[in-house]
């Protein structure tokens, strides 16, 4: 909602089809449609996000806070995939992707109101 109430409205559908998404996949979560919308949904949320954060779209005086919180929350991901998939450690792999949720929108919330 930060999103929308500043203006960036992308970012704010972005935002609510990668939950709408998730909530779909969540509800009865196993290996089929749902998860590969909900997957591919987090792809483009983050890609769109990287692209406009990289190319400066944002009317931010000051991109280091974003940007670290943004590349925090990148490693969170590969993490959370890493331990999940490779180690089957899903307690080490939870920490992670909860990490990621933060720092992401940490992220978010302070490219929207800089």
């Amino acid at each position: 909602y930060t999103a929308l109430f500043n203006g960036y409205f992308l970012n704010f559908w972005m935002w609510l089809y990668t939950g709408a998404a998730s909530n779909l996949y969540w509800k009865e979560p196993r290996y089929g449609i749902e998860r590969n919308i909900d997957i591919f949904m987090c792809l483009l949320n983050i890609s769109s996000h990287f692209i406009l954060l990289k190319y400066n779209v944002y009317s931010c005086s000051n991109y280091y806070l974003p940007k670290f919180l943004f590349y925090m929350g990148s490693g969170s991901y590969t993490n959370a995939l890493l331990f999940g998939r490779f180690f089957k450690r899903e307690d080490i792999s939870s920490m992670f992707h909860l990490f990621f949720h933060i720092f992401m929108n940490a992220s978010a919330i302070t490219l929207y109101t800089c």
